[in-house]
Protein backbone atom coordinates (compact mmCIF):
# COMPACT_ATOMS: atom_id res chain seq x y z
CA UNK A 1 0.00 0.00 0.00
CA UNK A 2 1.42 3.16 -0.93
CA UNK A 3 3.03 5.22 2.21
CA UNK A 4 0.04 7.97 1.39
CA UNK A 5 -2.57 6.39 1.57
CA UNK A 6 -1.31 4.59 4.89
CA UNK A 7 -0.38 8.45 6.23
CA UNK A 8 -4.29 9.03 5.45
CA UNK A 9 -5.33 6.63 7.14
CA UNK A 10 -2.81 7.11 10.15
CA UNK A 11 -3.77 10.56 10.42
CA UNK A 12 -7.79 9.39 10.57
CA UNK A 13 -7.22 7.36 13.13
CA UNK A 14 -4.91 9.45 15.19
CA UNK A 15 -7.77 12.35 14.91
CA UNK A 16 -10.65 9.51 15.89
CA UNK A 17 -8.84 8.41 18.83
CA UNK A 18 -8.48 11.42 20.62
CA UNK A 19 -11.96 11.86 20.17
CA UNK A 20 -13.62 8.46 20.61
CA UNK A 21 -11.43 6.10 22.07
CA UNK A 22 -8.09 3.72 19.88
CA UNK A 23 -10.41 0.18 20.18
CA UNK A 24 -13.77 2.80 18.24
CA UNK A 25 -10.86 4.69 16.03
CA UNK A 26 -9.15 1.47 15.33
CA UNK A 27 -12.75 -0.51 13.96
CA UNK A 28 -13.84 2.97 12.27
CA UNK A 29 -10.41 3.28 10.46
CA UNK A 30 -10.56 -0.57 9.36
CA UNK A 31 -14.77 -0.15 8.06
CA UNK A 32 -13.62 3.21 5.85
CA UNK A 33 -10.88 0.77 4.36
CA UNK A 34 -12.95 -2.38 3.68
CA UNK A 35 -15.52 0.25 1.99
CA UNK A 36 -12.23 1.50 -0.38
CA UNK A 37 -11.65 -1.97 -1.15
CA UNK A 38 -15.27 -3.08 -2.00
CA UNK A 39 -15.66 0.17 -4.03
CA UNK A 40 -12.69 -1.12 -6.03
CA UNK A 41 -13.57 -4.62 -6.14
CA UNK A 42 -16.77 -4.39 -6.86
CA UNK A 43 -16.71 -1.81 -9.28
CA UNK A 44 -13.77 -2.62 -11.23
CA UNK A 45 -12.15 1.05 -10.83
CA UNK A 46 -9.47 2.01 -9.40
CA UNK A 47 -9.84 3.85 -5.79
CA UNK A 48 -10.02 8.09 -6.67
CA UNK A 49 -6.99 8.86 -4.42
CA UNK A 50 -5.21 5.96 -5.76
CA UNK A 51 -1.62 7.44 -7.03
CA UNK A 52 -1.20 6.06 -11.02
CA UNK A 53 2.51 5.43 -10.74
CA UNK A 54 1.84 3.35 -7.23
CA UNK A 55 -0.68 1.13 -8.32
CA UNK A 56 1.48 0.71 -12.08
CA UNK A 57 4.91 -0.28 -9.68
CA UNK A 58 2.25 -2.75 -7.53
CA UNK A 59 0.82 -4.44 -10.96
CA UNK A 60 4.35 -4.92 -12.68
CA UNK A 61 5.81 -6.14 -8.79
CA UNK A 62 2.84 -8.81 -9.10
CA UNK A 63 3.15 -9.98 -12.71
CA UNK A 64 6.94 -10.15 -11.96
CA UNK A 65 6.55 -12.45 -8.95
CA UNK A 66 3.21 -14.63 -10.75
CA UNK A 67 4.64 -14.64 -14.14
CA UNK A 68 2.64 -14.12 -17.27
CA UNK A 69 -0.88 -16.21 -18.55
CA UNK A 70 0.40 -19.85 -18.60
CA UNK A 71 0.29 -20.90 -21.73
CA UNK A 72 0.63 -18.09 -23.42
CA UNK A 73 3.94 -16.11 -24.84
CA UNK A 74 2.27 -12.60 -23.36
CA UNK A 75 4.60 -9.12 -22.89
CA UNK A 76 5.26 -7.94 -19.41
CA UNK A 77 4.38 -4.28 -20.47
CA UNK A 78 1.25 -5.69 -22.85
CA UNK A 79 -0.08 -7.66 -19.74
CA UNK A 80 0.35 -4.89 -17.46
CA UNK A 81 -1.31 -2.64 -20.27
CA UNK A 82 -3.82 -4.75 -20.27
CA UNK A 83 -4.73 -4.18 -16.28
CA UNK A 84 -4.58 -0.99 -16.66
CA UNK A 85 -6.87 -0.50 -18.71
CA UNK A 86 -9.43 -2.68 -16.79
CA UNK A 87 -8.93 -0.14 -14.17
CA UNK A 88 -9.19 2.80 -16.73
CA UNK A 89 -5.80 4.05 -16.03
CA UNK A 90 -3.75 3.00 -19.14
CA UNK A 91 -4.33 6.63 -20.74
CA UNK A 92 -2.61 7.90 -17.48
CA UNK A 93 0.53 6.01 -17.69
CA UNK A 94 2.96 6.98 -21.03
CA UNK A 95 6.30 5.37 -19.11
CA UNK A 96 6.76 2.84 -16.40
CA UNK A 97 9.63 2.72 -14.28
CA UNK A 98 10.76 -0.40 -12.22
CA UNK A 99 13.61 -1.03 -9.94
CA UNK A 100 15.73 1.98 -11.50
CA UNK A 101 14.67 1.42 -15.29
CA UNK A 102 12.03 3.14 -17.40
CA UNK A 103 9.85 1.21 -20.05
CA UNK A 104 7.79 1.94 -22.51
CA UNK A 105 5.34 0.41 -25.21
CA UNK A 106 7.77 0.21 -28.76
CA UNK A 107 6.05 0.38 -31.63
CA UNK A 108 5.58 -2.43 -32.15
CA UNK A 109 4.23 -3.46 -28.90
CA UNK A 110 1.17 -0.34 -29.25
CA UNK A 111 0.01 -2.42 -32.82
CA UNK A 112 -0.32 -5.20 -30.41
CA UNK A 113 -2.44 -3.75 -27.70
CA UNK A 114 -3.84 -1.76 -30.56
CA UNK A 115 -5.43 -5.03 -32.07
CA UNK A 116 -5.66 -6.57 -28.71
CA UNK A 117 -7.63 -3.93 -27.58
CA UNK A 118 -10.09 -4.14 -29.98
CA UNK A 119 -10.92 -7.47 -29.87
Amino acid sequence: MPSSIIRDFQAQFERLAARMGKQKALVASARKLLVVIWHVLSQQEADGHAQVEAVTRTLLHWISQTGTTPGKRRDRLLLLYGYLDQLGLSEAVEQVTYHGSTSRLSERQKQLRATQHKG
